[in-house]
């Protein structure tokens, strides 16, 4: 974006489109998601020496999980990551949905299953990575290297930091797998056509020294995402109201189609404005008020350094307050025919 603004150039965000636009997505993959998500978790299981789970309590990765559980697939490592810090500042309650108070979600959505797996599966190591003194210092302007689409204060540290394990199996040269829920296929309904897009939402650093693996969005394992737009494609039509719904109820459809096995009264609470306004790292500021200024000092350089056209700001004026960037879309992949339907706002549902 950089580059693009002092070059007064436009950005192309392509998502292997090389492999992608090889299939044709009006025709139906075989096989039901379920089916699929096994073969997956068993493609990382025979590719790697040792493979570890990140692990949020959502939909996205209590699927994969669970998709190697089920199906007999071991797994090396379910490792998630909170900072215990954030306790002292927030009262952990099952009430408050809003997003400020995502760590109770560790104690209703994580701590239940992180339970379960040690009773019914203790062969898999359970990490629980506390990275509080990621925040005990200063920001500096290197770190921005680790993030990917977001840039809140909790993001940086949180993706580029392995667990011990994971550390000693690669010392030990284990081919070591990290693995990521990520992530529902979007969708949008153009002139009566119904189309999938990958939306940018990647994980941060790349870890060169592991394999990183995408769970749902891979190269490696194509169908997912194509089998994934024909079952929300079924699903609108039967169903038209979901084109509307945004917010929550939006995600618990989304969860519904995608993720049938998944418990959607799971303890969830909302998502973030933008992706540097996050409502729940009010606390870094009070942990240490250094860290906060020396990231918003970072911040402020980075967007003065990018055209206007990039940023995502409140109200989408000029004087909104800044939430991020915008995200970039990949080529659009035309599913079939919706006849009947209104045009959709990309990205307007989740």
């Amino acid at each position: 974006m950089y580059y693009a603004s002092t070059t007064n150039q436009s950005v192309k965000w392509n998502f292997f489109e090389e492999v992608y636009s090889k299939f044709s997505w009006t025709k139906r993959p075989v096989g039901t998601l379920e089916q699929l998500y096994k073969e997956r978790a068993q493609q990382i299981r025979d590719k790697y020496d040792y493979v570890a789970l990140h692990f949020s309590g959502g939909s996205d990765s209590w699927t994969v999980l669970d998709s190697f559980l089920s199906n007999g697939i071991h797994l090396d490592e379910l490792y998630t990551r909170w900072p215990s810090a954030e306790r002292k500042y927030r009262t952990i309650n099952n009430i408050d949905k809003s997003e400020g108070n995502i760590i109770s979600e560790f104690d209703y959505a994580v701590v239940p299953v992180l339970d379960y797996v040690r009773k019914n599966f203790p062969q898999t190591k359970i990490v629980v990575a506390d990275f509080s003194d990621a925040f005990e210092k200063d920001f500096v302007e290197v770190d921005l290297r680790s993030s990917d689409y977001y840039a809140n204060m909790s993001t940086f540290d949180k993706n580029i930091r392995p667990s011990d394990s994971q550390a000693e199996a690669h010392k030990q040269g284990k081919k070591v797998a990290l693995v990521y829920g990520c992530d529902k296929i979007r969708f949008t309904i153009k002139n009566g056509q119904f189309y999938a897009y990958f939306i940018q939402c990647l994980p941060g650093s790349d870890y060169t020294e592991y394999g990183r693996e995408m769970f749902y969005w891979t190269p490696d394992f194509p169908t997912i995402p194509i089998l994934q737009a024909h079952y929300l494609r079924d699903y609108v039509q039967t169903n038209p109201n979901f084109a509307l719904l945004t917010g929550r109820e939006a995600t618990k459809t989304y969860q519904s189609v995608c993720y049938p096995r998944y418990n959607k009264d799971t303890f969830q609470t909302g998502k973030p404005l933008g992706s540097i306004v996050r409502k729940s790292d009010s606390w870094i500021y009070e942990y240490n008020p250094r860290y906060y200024q020396s990231w918003q000092w970072a911040m402020n350089q980075y967007f003065d350094s990018i055209d206007e056209k990039f940023i995502n700001r409140h109200n989408d004026n000029k004087n909104g307050l800044i939430l991020g960037t915008k995200r970039f879309t990949s080529h659009y992949y035309l599913v079939g025919p919706m006849p009947g339907f209104a045009d959709l706002v990309a990205d307007q549902r989740y």
